[in-house]
């Protein structure tokens, strides 16, 4: 048993003991034994529930040190611990605040009666720490976090407390008791904690501390057996030392000289006998590693004579260490470093890798694992096949802790086993092959071995062939009884036999074509002979039946009536059949002979043949179309089709051409191109969208305008992809499909209808689609043809014209209306302004005939009869003014335009403001007239609707037209409503710019403002 397991067991006995006496100490409160709670009635007795705690402790670490633990021992032994923390700590916590608890006597009433300033049931101080010490450190969650060595430090100091406690009870001084009552330990809790912390010590032999006491070295066998020493002989020296005084044997001063002495004669004794310890240790370790260099170069020399190398790894530290050998495997440099795992895996076969993987996965696993050879990475060192070797060193619980292992390099023996491997299998394999028959024969002409392909030739089995003698085999034919003879004598000529063709009749009678071969063989130094034969029986059949294909193929092309011929590799023509020389328009196949690509072809079209008959040399099968010239002048037009023509050896030698004149499908084609070409060209000189719908097949046909008008490419897009109606206005669909389903009814020959169809941008234009129908001979229609006619402008013009003309009825009618309020409105101002001037001026005359004397009175009707007939003519200039500005005739255009806008002004008190570039400006007086008619009914506008505060016009010429501009600050309008509304205003200006071949343009925008632009060319005369 090793120090470590002998530890572990005296840890077991220690926490049983331990667990044993707080067992028995609670068994003593509950009967009130007095010597299983204090031993002796004068001592103190151990309190109830540190018995509780040591029971407790006693059993974690039993638990805890399990072999074999599982996860309810795991639970059991954490509540244990926490149980016990908690008690000490809130004992502590009474010790340090002064309050009770009341855990103390939760299990028993205490009757303290030796010490009663102690408080009943409470357990020390010391008890208490170490108890929450205790459970700390075996708490779960601390004991993985925290060091072995602080967990056992910390039991240590423990022990050294209650060592001397102990040392009190042993000298009688109670050196506890001194301190304070709380400190006392009663003498079965001291040997109880003593027992308890060595329990925990032995428990970790292998971590921290312990692991230098446990070990084999010299240092742990000098502290296993001085220390316990130490300890027993100071504490009897101390006590004897104590005893001689108290005997009165030595005063105290000669008791410490005698101690000290003591203690020097011991300690010298045993570090001389420590010294001698470890000078026969290292002179021992001296001859082991002279012995271990020794055997390591004898194991090194040994190694490089076999070929084997050694490697170690140890699992704790993950050290790795190579012999040289194993270097020298791996090609690296025998002082190098191990690679790493991941370098050594490179060093491996890809194709290994893996096995190799999962043998190292098996290998830590504790698996059985299989002998495997691997081979080195090609890519990295020369290609080798190395054998591993290995064996585990375990630990005490059987746990992996080292790997020794070696390798060998086996290339050599594996490439000559691989390569004598090959050798066999392919003798195995050429005497076994289905291809030969072979046969063995010794100096007597026995078979002594012979392959399955010739016993089946034969039609006998191996068994029955094997031992016999060619004499004894029924071999016979009349062509091998006449050829026996001269076998013989060729084998004793040559020696061998090469290639001999003869036939055999087989056990059934079936006779076969062979080529029989004979060599000499040595072996086991007598000689043999090898028979071969080689089936050709097939062969001379497809000979005869290539014949016979020969003569059938003959006959075939001398009837067939395309071109067969064939060109040589040089481009010359070898053969040409009848109906090939019958077109060329000859009989004579000499004259075509040899010829080069055949100078009846048409020049154009020769070095596209060249081409296609260089390339089926080159392999690729092609064919073309081309024009030849007979030899009596005639014109054909060929279509040939070339392949070439191979060898045995699979080269090619020539080429086979089939030629058939297809002249009359070519003027076919002819006529149907130019027939597509014109309609093709019809579809593309029509601006219509012409289109053809096959119902039978379902396919659809376009010209460019259709494609265009579903936005397609004809390249690119098929048409036989479009649903009908897909772009039609859901309200015309019904429409066009009850016009179609009428005509097919009545059988008609054409339809058409408008329609509105969706464009690309999803606006919609009106088409006319005249349909033409072709029906069948059941009269079913079978193909429609239609042209489809984009009709918007046209009844966007319609429209227009419909609507120019309702509004010059209505401006007729309004400028009949206008007429009729002017004549009204000037006898109006006729009546009411020069009537009453004339009125008053007659009054006034009147009034004069009664006026004899007074001269002033006179005088004053005078003056206002000229007043009244001043009115009279201003009234009279104003009324011809309005009805024709005679300003235009006299001071022309620009001063009629700036008098009108300061009138404008004064009358409607807005601000207006014209503006010119041109001092004059020279026109046809009915130019002039309706410029300022247009520039007249634009300020009457501005005035009744703008609610504008400033106007601002101008003219000007531009680009040879004159511009006449009117704008406003007022409030706008929507010009989109012009068109909706019977505004006579706008349509007599716009009828008056259009007479003059100009435009006018409306620009306005609810709340900023109206413009109004008219541009005239300006008149040439």
């Amino acid at each position: 048993m090793s120090v470590r397991q002998r530890f572990k067991k005296f840890s077991f006995i220690f926490s049983v003991a331990v667990a044993l006496v707080g067992f028995l100490v609670l068994i003593g409160w509950a009967g009130n034994i007095t010597v299983l709670k204090s031993i002796s009635p004068q001592w103190i007795s151990m309190k109830a529930n540190a018995a509780l705690c040591f029971l407790l402790a006693g059993s974690t670490v039993i638990l805890v040190n399990r072999e074999r633990k599982t996860p309810g021992s795991e639970i059991i032994a954490s509540v244990f611990s926490f149980i016990i923390f908690s008690t000490g700590t809130v004992t502590v916590l009474e010790y340090i605040f002064g309050f009770n608890a009341g855990i103390d006597e939760l299990l028993f009433k205490d009757r303290q009666t030796i010490f009663p300033e102690l408080t009943p049931g409470r357990q020390s101080v010391f008890s208490a720490a170490y108890f929450m010490l205790f459970g700390f450190c075996y708490l779960p969650g601390i004991k993985k976090i925290m060091k072995p060595s602080l967990f056992q430090l910390i039991h240590i100091m423990s022990g050294i407390f209650a060592l001397a406690a102990a040392m009190s009870y042993l000298f009688g001084t109670y050196f506890f008791i001194g301190v304070s009552l709380k400190f006392i330990y009663v003498i079965h809790s001291t040997l109880a904690f003593l027992l308890l912390i060595l329990a925990v010590l032995f428990s970790q032999p292998d971590t921290g501390i312990m692991k230098l006491v446990s070990s084999n070295t010299s240092g742990g066998r000098v502290i296993r057996s001085t220390l316990p020493l130490f300890i027993f002989i100071f504490i009897v020296l101390g006590w004897l030392r104590l005893k001689g005084e108290q005997a009165g044997l030595y005063n105290e001063e000669l008791g410490i000289s005698i101690f000290i002495l003591a203690m020097i004669i011991i300690l010298g004794y045993l570090l001389f006998w420590g010294a001698a310890s470890f000078t026969r240790s290292e002179e021992a370790l001296m001859q082991s590693e002279e012995r271990l260099i020794k055997a390591n170069k004898n194991l090194e020399l040994a190694e490089q004579q076999a070929g084997i190398g050694n490697w170690e790894y140890d699992v704790g530290s993950k050290f790795s260490h190579w012999s040289k050998e194993v270097f020298r495997i791996f090609d690296m440099p025998p002082d190098a470093k191990p690679p790493s795992n991941k370098e050594f895996l490179e060093l491996i076969h890809p194709d290994d890798r893996p096995p190799f993987i999962e043998f190292l996965n098996q290998l830590l696993e504790q698996k059985n694992v299989k002998t495997i050879i691997f081979r080195t990475n090609p890519k990295k060192l020369r290609l080798k096949y190395l054998l591993p070797g290995w064996q585990v060193i375990k630990d005490d619980k059987g746990i992996p802790k080292k790997y020794f292992g070696t390798l060998q390099d086996i290339t050599e023996r594996v490439e000559a086993k691989t390569a004598l491997k090959q050798r066999e299998e392919l003798f195995s394999k050429a005497f076994h092959s289905r291809v030969f028959g072979l046969a063995i024969l010794n100096g007597e002409n026995q078979v002594i071995n012979i392959n399955d392909t010739l016993a089946g030739l034969l039609e006998y089995k191996k068994e029955e062939l094997i031992g016999k003698k060619c004499s004894e085999i029924e071999l016979t034919s009349p062509d091998y009884l006449k050829k026996r003879g001269e076998l013989g004598l060729m084998l004793m000529q040559k020696g061998s036999i090469e290639n001999y063709e003869l036939e055999l009749l087989t056990r059934s009678g079936k006779m076969l074509s062979l080529l029989l071969s004979v060599e000499p063989l040595n072996l086991g130094n007598a000689p043999h002979w090898l028979i071969s034969f080689v089936d050709i029986t097939e062969k001379r059949k497809a000979e005869k039946e290539l014949a016979e294909s020969e003569t059938r193929l003959r006959a075939i092309l001398d009837t067939v009536p395309e071109c067969v011929k064939i060109i040589d590799s040089n481009g010359e023509l070898t053969y040409m059949n009848p109906a090939g020389l019958a077109m060329m328009e000859t009989d004579d196949f000499e004259m075509v002979k040899g010829r080069k690509g055949l100078g009846n072809i048409h020049t154009p079209y020769l070095k596209e043949f060249y081409r296609l008959v260089t390339n089926v040399f080159s392999g690729t099968p092609g064919k073309m179309e081309y024009e030849i010239t007979g030899f009596k002048g005639t014109h054909r037009w060929m279509e040939t089709h070339m392949v070439p023509l191979r060898d045995e050896e699979k080269n090619i030698v020539s080429l086979l051409a089939v030629t058939r004149d297809i002249s009359d499908r070519k003027r076919s084609e002819e006529e149907i191109k130019k027939a597509i070409e014109r309609y093709e060209l019809i579809g593309k000189a029509t601006n219509d969208a012409v289109w053809e719908w096959d119902l039978r097949s379902n396919d659809i046909w376009g010209n460019d305008s259709f494609y265009k008008l579903y936005g397609l490419n004809r390249q690119t897009d098929n048409l036989n992809t479009l649903e009908p109606y897909t772009h039609t206005h859901p309200d015309d669909v019904l429409k066009m499909k009850t016009a179609l389903d009428d005509a097919f009814k009545q059988q008609q020959q054409s339809v058409g209808f408008e329609f509105r169809f969706r464009m690309q941008d999803n606006t919609y234009r009106t088409f006319l689609d005249r349909v033409f129908i072709s029906y069948d001979e059941k009269g079913q229609p079978e193909r429609l043809i239609g042209a489809m006619l984009d009709i918007t402008d046209r009844k966007k013009t319609e429209a227009q014209i419909k609507e120019y003309n309702e509004q010059l009825r209505q401006l007729a009618a309004n400028l009949q209306t206008i007429r009729e309020d002017e004549r009204q409105r000037i006898g109006r101002e006729v009546h009411d302004e020069l009537g009453q001037w004339l009125a008053v001026l007659k009054m006034e005359i009147a009034r004069i005939k009664k006026i004899k004397e007074d001269e002033k009175t006179l005088d004053e009707s005078i003056a206002i009869m000229l007043q009244q007939v001043d009115g009279c003519i201003q009234s009279s200039k104003r009324i011809a003014t309005e009805l024709r500005p005679t300003l235009i005739d006299d001071m022309g255009l620009i001063a009629a335009l700036e008098w009108q806008a300061e009138e404008f002004g004064k009358r409607a008190h807005i601000k207006s403001a014209f503006k010119t570039d041109l001092d004059k400006l020279k026109l046809p007086i009915d130019f002039a007239i309706a410029i300022f008619r247009i520039f007249q009914e634009s300020l009457t506008n501005v005035m009744r609707h703008a609610e504008a505060t400033v106007v601002t016009s101008s003219l000007f010429i531009k680009k040879g037209n004159i511009v006449l501009k009117i704008k406003d600050n007022g409030k706008g309008f929507d010009t989109a409503i012009i068109g909706t509304k019977k505004t006579m205003g706008l349509i007599g200006m716009r009828e008056r710019v259009l007479l003059m071949n100009g435009t006018y343009a409306i620009n306005s925008t609810p709340d900023k403002g109206t413009e109004i632009t008219v541009t005239i060319p300006v008149p040439t005369d």
